[in-house]
């Protein structure tokens, strides 16, 4: 299950320093952690608890594994290790949204599973709301779980499941089932589990706050970048609007070529713009209200040249509304392409692309659907992370975090819908307004 590093997870930007100082306090607390753990640990070495001795092997595991995914999957060893359970999971909710995801599994069988069985939500989503620890000697007689379809699915009997706390929020849960009622946790079993869980959250506020340092630099470096571009461009592109203008004066028969050479340079500093706001964590909108119809009808003369390289994609034009709506029409208009260059290159070229817009109740909703080779769940969940791309040669990996903050920013939502193999339908909700 590797994965690319992790940048702050669908998090907005911190204040410039805000995630050092996170992270040297969080240091501080690990370190004086881990001196005490050593301590129990001695203890534990001269026959007075092996349980101590297990927290302690976690603990050192954490200050000697820099990677994610294998120090929680170390976690997992040592805990199969030591205690009863058939299998083990470690899920995390990377937004706070109570989106868990599994991000480490073992089988005590088997070992590592690298695709993960199916986990029960039930139990993972009642330790969440209740913040506390759940042990069950049989979830399947449990008035709590019974009712829970996983649970029956996979006859789960005894489960003992911990939350990671993290400044007061459940960020993760360690869940350990077993499909044995003979292999029963104790309350000594549960004790060890939340000692381990203790140190696992430490860890993972660690890899967070490293993640939203990184995250801030890269920001603050494509931000200076972008800056310099627009300083840099600016005289440039002021002359090239300024004799395209002229040209159009003079000969009247270019007027259609002039007005496409200011769209272009219109719309590279607009977008060189987005992104120095963005890495300033904003957005900007002028709305008000546009012509639905309008707008595509120019979206789709530009797309038309631009692709005009790829022969073997046929465009599908789908317009049914082409009302009113309160909307930056420029931002929008940089949202659709953002969104058809990314269909085109998951196509590689070739394909049906659909662009189109209809109105659905409240909403206005504009819709690009592909052929493409579509997402799994993973790359879904991280779609608008920034900086996360994968499979694509170029971009810094923005271009999604820029579209959902500019919809966002709009009052709408985008909504995903994708799999391996079968293209990706991405669908941009507005409100209509009044």
């Amino acid at each position: 299950m590797a994965r690319p590093e992790r940048p702050g997870a669908g998090r907005p930007a911190a204040p410039a320093g805000a995630a050092t100082a996170q992270i040297q306090t969080t240091q501080q607390v690990f370190t004086d952690t881990e001196g005490l753990l050593a301590s129990l640990a001695g203890r534990a070495a001269r026959g007075e608890g092996g349980r101590l001795e297990t927290i302690y092997k976690v603990s050192s595991a954490i200050g000697a594994i820099a990677d994610h995914d294998q120090l929680l999957d170390r976690i997992l060893e040592i805990v199969l290790d030591q205690l009863p359970a058939e299998r083990g999971f470690i899920l995390v909710d990377e937004k706070g949204d109570g989106g868990f995801r599994v991000e480490a599994a073992r089988d005590r069988r088997t070992g590592k599973l690298e695709v993960p069985p199916q986990v029960s939500m039930t139990i993972i989503q009642e330790v969440a709301r209740r913040r506390e620890a759940v042990l069950c000697m049989d979830a399947t007689q449990d008035a709590r779980f019974s009712h829970g379809l996983s649970v029956a699915r996979l006859s789960l009997r005894s489960v003992m499941a911990v939350p990671l706390l993290e400044r007061g929020r459940v960020a993760g849960v360690i869940e350990l089932d077993s499909s044995q009622a003979s292999k029963a946790f104790s309350r000594d079993d549960l004790e060890m589990l939340n000692g381990i869980a203790l140190q696992a959250s430490i860890a993972l506020e660690r890899f967070r706050l490293q993640g939203d340092l990184v995250r801030e630099q890269r920001l603050s470096t494509i931000g200076a970048m972008a800056s310099t571009i627009i300083h840099d461009l600016r005289n440039p592109m002021t002359a090239i609007k300024g004799f395209a203008y002229l040209l159009g004066k003079r000969n009247p028969e270019n007027h259609e070529c002039v007005g496409v050479i200011v769209a272009e340079v219109e719309r590279i500093n607009g977008m060189l713009q987005e992104i120095l706001e963005f890495s300033r964590g904003g957005t900007s909108l002028q709305v008000a209200d546009a012509d639905v119809g309008v707008l595509m009808d120019d979206f789709f003369r530009t797309l038309e040249r631009d692709l005009a390289e790829s022969p073997e994609l046929v465009l599908e034009r789908r317009v049914d509304y082409r009302g009113a709506l309160p909307m930056d029409r420029e931002r929008m208009r940089r949202v659709l392409f953002n969104l058809v260059h990314n269909a085109r290159d998951a196509m590689e070229g070739r394909g049906r692309l659909l662009v189109g817009v209809a109105r659905d109740g409240d909403d206005v909703v504009f819709r690009v659907e592909d052929t493409g080779k579509g997402m799994d769940e993973e790359t879904q969940a991280r779609l608008f992370e920034p900086f996360f791309t994968r499979g694509k040669k170029g971009g810094f990996g923005l271009g999604m975090a820029i579209v959902q903050n500019v919809v966002q920013g709009h009052g709408g939502r985008v909504e995903v819908a994708s799999a391996p193999g079968k293209g990706t339908t991405i669908r941009v909700r507005l409100p209509a307004g009044p």
